[in-house]
């Protein structure tokens, strides 16, 4: 293949990203602006979205697409996309209709003031499921142009919104959370007016048995990796000290940075995988991917190290510093750790190996068990993470290169 486009294309995603994810980042300077509480609110809040299922949904409606348009069957995509957001959407009716309902006790279990704040969080839910399924369409399709601007307009969205209303009317955990919401409607025009063709095309005939027996798979896979990603946050949130979870949150708003700046590469490398394996291709993309990803992952907390001191001070209060700078580091390696796993995982549902979901699936159990026993001790918990995140390499590398005897092309017969 070329690689040419890949670096462009790896490029342009890891631009906007980094421009997105900085703009979402911002949300985090107005935690001068609110009590310590509510910030160590939104910042649970905002894991709930992200364990969402909304890489998983990406994920799978990136797979299909890709296969649909190797298969030159684009009115299959179609079809996927117009069953799958009505399908989300009465999926997410309980929990819209709960969130009302019970409410309050919601708030109290996660040692929230606000009772508004958790409805617009399940509003936020809802385009949480809609925009990745948008974004799993652009990326199988690989318009990567429209993926990175509506990444940009979720974070300038968010952050534009919650800063005006936090220095305005709202200076608490409200104002932030009307941010979230505005930038995912945002971010939802923009990128359902780059897939506007596939909305309007008729639709082809898709073997829905077929597709819900390999969605699974690749939903299991990708939530067992968010898992590993922000369990953490939400386990500690329901033990530690409110104080002390903000320093703890403040450094894992700096650590998972990285995961979001070297993620792009294995988008982009995604669907191409996914066209070999159809195609029958040779490739050395997932070689070439991974030394990227560890190279600039590395780096990034090399720098990210030595200027924290800086940004820890620029973006939070003077109380945050020494605590959050004392946890940085082993988040760090934590992170550097899972921005591996990551390309690994994209790389074998991409090809259509599933078998690695089980073990995958088992570690997140002990995970929990492990984050479950420690309690608050926050040291502990990021040793645990970088065991746990060591193992979950351990896992997807032998999927990836010991079981490349027994690899075969995966033609999906739903899209034959």
């Amino acid at each position: 293949m070329k690689y040419r486009d890949f670096f462009r294309e790896s490029a342009w995603m890891m631009a906007s990203t980094v421009i997105g994810g900085s703009m979402m980042w911002g949300v985090h300077f107005l935690s001068k602006k609110i009590p310590e509480a509510d910030y160590a609110g939104f910042v649970t809040l905002n894991a709930v979205l992200t364990l969402v299922p909304a890489i998983p949904l990406q994920m799978v409606f990136a797979r299909w697409t890709a296969k649909a348009l190797a298969l030159n069957r684009p009115g299959q995509v179609a079809s996927l996309l117009r069953i799958g957001l009505i399908g989300l959407f009465l999926a997410w009716l309980p929990i819209g209709v709960s969130s009302v309902v019970f409410g309050s006790h919601i708030k109290w279990i996660l040692r929230l003031d606000d009772w508004v704040s958790v409805v617009l969080t399940a509003i936020s839910v809802l385009t949480a499921l809609f925009y990745p399924l948008v974004l799993g369409v652009l990326q199988g399709s690989q318009r990567f142009l429209w993926f990175g601007l509506g990444q940009i307009v979720a974070g300038a969205g968010r952050f534009s919104i919650a800063l005006l209303l936090v220095l305005t009317v709202f200076s608490s955990l409200r104002g932030i959370m009307i941010g979230v919401l505005v930038g995912y409607l945002l971010a939802l025009i923009v990128t359902g007016w780059g897939a506007k063709d596939y909305f309007c095309m008729r639709g082809q005939h898709v073997n829905w048995r077929k597709f819900a027996s390999e969605t699974l798979p690749i939903v299991f896979a990708f939530a067992g990796f968010q898992f590993l990603f922000s369990a953490d946050v939400i386990f500690l949130k329901a033990k530690a000290d409110p104080t002390e979870m903000a320093y703890y949150s403040a450094a894992g708003v700096l650590a998972r940075g990285l995961v979001w700046f070297v993620g792009p590469m294995a988008a982009v490398m995604f669907p191409k995988v996914v066209h070999f394996t159809v195609k029958s291709e040779k490739t050395r993309l997932l070689e070439v991917t991974l030394a990227l990803t560890f190279s600039l992952a590395a780096v990034g907390a090399v720098v990210l190290y030595t200027v924290g001191q800086f940004v820890v001070a620029l973006v939070y209060k003077s109380s945050y510093c020494e605590r959050t700078l004392a946890l940085l580091p082993m988040y760090l390696i934590g992170m550097t750790i899972l921005s591996l796993v990551n390309v690994l995982v994209n790389n074998l549902v991409a090809s259509g190996r599933y078998a690695f979901v089980v073990p995958l699936l088992g570690l997140c159990g002990v995970y929990a068990y492990l984050l479950d026993i420690v309690g608050n001790r926050m040291e502990q918990v990021l040793k645990i993470l970088i065991g746990v995140g060591l193992v979950a390499l351990l896992i997807c590398g032998s999927f990836t290169w010991l079981d490349k005897g027994r690899r075969r092309t995966n033609v999906n017969p739903a899209l034959a």
